[in-house]
């Protein structure tokens, strides 16, 4: 199981790695041509850009990648699916026209009139990603690794180089950013129609009512947990911006996108799970069970481990290549990066509701920490600022992992060890405190050796080998 996980998890990892490893390479360059008053503007819109998604979509993107599955072995069913979900989408790109109009009202109205531009390209960049995503869910699906790598990566490539180009030699601040991801997704999103009307799964205008109905129900069951999860994990910067400045949002968002590492690496390695995962489930013995157990400790270990050097080193890193302003505060990447390690958590134990179709529980899992977040987050923020915006965040995503895995346990029940699990929290806990008080790179050098070394000893590379 681990050989075919890591076969496809790490090719996915790796493109995504460099991806990512380019972007926080670029983050110096992008750093010194916006201020954080720009930055922060370009995080806000971002955030606004993600709610456009959910609505435009209702979530059906997200029900073809559940129910992709169940069709891929027919090529007629799986033909009335995607041809009732494209319709779906062209029909309501009507409706992105209307959308639009308000895009401009809102932004200019939270950002000023020099946002008109991008508040008429954010509906349609969404419309183009939401296309690319059916297709994206078919190929992993089918394992087309390469094929997809190819596709993901020449697009951010090409997205990347056209942004430097528009904001180094053009100086068109954060038009830029948008501007790129419009000319670009409008051309991947072409590639990815194409490649699905070759392979034939394709009729336009082919509608199946009983088949919208079943999808519509399952996207929407999920859209509430895709708006919880964007309350609690983006609404904290309008907090920010609100209580105090859209500079420290910056501030904020710059330490929060530095720290989505851990996220990176979950993401790739539960893409290549899912369908290995389904299979398991289906085959329903005991060593298959066990085999997903054996899983999650290791995902648990080595999202740690990331934790742990990211802890470590990200403070030198950001000292010697970003601009002063961007500089400090560095006790918020512990907080933060754990946050990301609670939600990363619950992303794979998740994984349970999805086999079992539970989208509803999905969605009632992230009310109450949703909640939670706000109600702190307006309590706190005015008082002790991006601190509190910061152990909010943490306190919501430990909440919201809870939560998700007292209803998977009801669902199928799994004996994890615990005491290994609580072992490796208080370790990678206290090593990072550690480094904090010693702020020395030879002794984080030491930490990070300390714990690589705990898998050896909890048996987990004796699990990747066997």
């Amino acid at each position: 199981m681990f050989k075919i996980i890591f076969k496809h998890g790490s090719a996915y990892f790796l493109i995504s790695l460099v991806t990512k490893f380019t972007g926080f390479l670029l983050l110096p360059v992008i750093t010194r041509y916006l201020s954080l008053d720009e930055y922060g503007l370009y995080a806000n819109i971002q955030i606004a850009q993600q709610v456009i998604y959910i609505f435009g979509s209702l979530c059906l993107d997200t029900a073809y990648a559940r129910f992709v599955y169940d069709y891929n072995s027919s090529i007629k069913r799986l033909r009335l699916l995607t041809s009732t979900i494209v319709t779906a989408f062209i029909l309501w790109a009507f409706i992105y026209v209307s959308l639009s109009i308000g895009t401009i009202y809102f932004i200019t109205k939270s950002f000023g009139y020099e946002a008109i531009i991008i508040a008429l390209l954010v509906p349609f960049i969404t419309l183009f990603q939401q296309f690319s995503a059916l297709n994206i869910s078919l190929m992993q699906s089918r394992h087309h690794t390469k094929k997809l790598l190819t596709i993901t990566t020449s697009a951010y490539i090409c997205t990347q180089i056209l942004m430097l180009l528009m904001l180094v030699y053009l100086d068109m601040k954060i038009n830029a950013f948008f501007i790129s991801q419009f000319l670009i997704g409008f051309i991947t999103m072409c590639i990815h129609l194409t490649i699905m009307n070759n392979e034939g799964i394709i009729k336009l205008f082919l509608f199946n009512r009983k088949t919208f109905i079943k999808t519509i129900r399952y996207g929407l069951g999920y859209m509430p947990a895709s708006l919880s999860s964007w309350i609690f994990m983006m609404s904290d910067r309008y907090i920010i911006v609100y209580f105090i400045s859209i500079a420290m949002a910056g501030k904020y968002a710059f330490i929060v996108q530095i720290t989505m590492m851990i996220q990176v690496v979950m993401q790739s390695l539960q893409t290549a799970l899912a369908p290995i995962f389904i299979t398991q489930m289906d085959t329903a013995t005991k060593e298959s069970y066990r085999k997903i157990e054996d899983y999650i400790f290791v995902m648990i270990f080595f999202l740690l481990l990331i934790y742990v050097l990211m802890v470590t080193s990200l403070p030198f890193v950001i000292d010697l290549i970003f601009p002063e302003s961007y500089r400090g505060d560095y006790l918020l990447i512990p907080i933060l990066a754990m946050g990301s390690i609670f939600l990363a958590i619950r992303k794979l134990i998740s994984m349970f509701l999805v086999y079992y179709k539970k989208s509803m529980w999905i969605s009632i899992s992230g009310y109450m920490p949703a909640l939670v977040n706000v109600g702190l987050n307006f309590l706190f923020v005015p008082i002790y600022g991006i601190y509190a915006a910061a152990w909010t965040t943490l306190f919501s995503m430990f909440l919201y992992a809870c939560v998700v895995f007292v209803m998977a346990q009801k669902l199928h029940k799994i004996d994890y060890n615990y005491m290994k699990i609580f072992f490796l929290f208080i370790s990678a806990v206290v090593l990072t405190m550690v480094s904090f008080y010693c702020n020395n790179i030879i002794v984080n050098v030491a930490i990070i050796i300390v714990f690589a070394s705990m898998g050896q000893v909890l048996g987990i590379y004796k699990l990747l080998r066997g």
